[in-house]
């Protein structure tokens, strides 16, 4: 798995709160070394060239080439709220646009720009 320096420290960020782990050693679908975040229900995979969801036992396989846009759901309403009311404890969607449909799945607050980031460089080319 190679990722550039970016996209590392992002990936470390997430890892050192706790909401992701690289698995050396450990293969996923394409049998590639890969990131692994839990999203609570959800186990997102990324690899440099691609990522998979798995919900409920089924895992979908998708390739960062095929990503024609990132929606996030994250505005200053949202962060001004959770400041106000002192509350990081929930989990907004992640909409990935493909050229072919879309898949959505629930990130937590404090993870989100992370992940948000990591997809927007990665669907850019590594």
């Amino acid at each position: 798995m190679i990722f550039n320096k970016s996209i590392r420290r992002l990936i470390g960020s997430l890892e050192s709160s706790g909401y992701g782990k690289e698995v050396i050693g450990g293969k996923d679908e394409s049998n590639s070394a890969f990131y692994m975040v839990d999203l609570g229900g959800v186990i997102l995979r990324i690899t440099s060239d691609k990522f998979s969801v798995e919900r409920e036992g089924v895992v979908e396989l998708f390739c960062f080439s095929d990503v024609v846009g990132v929606v996030s759901y994250l505005n200053a309403e949202v962060c001004s709220n959770a400041s106000a009311n002192r509350d990081s404890n929930f989990s907004l969607p992640l909409e990935v646009r493909l050229k072919s449909g879309y898949i959505r799945f629930s990130v937590p607050f404090l993870a989100y720009s992370r992940l948000l980031n990591i997809f927007s460089e990665l669907r850019g080319g590594n």
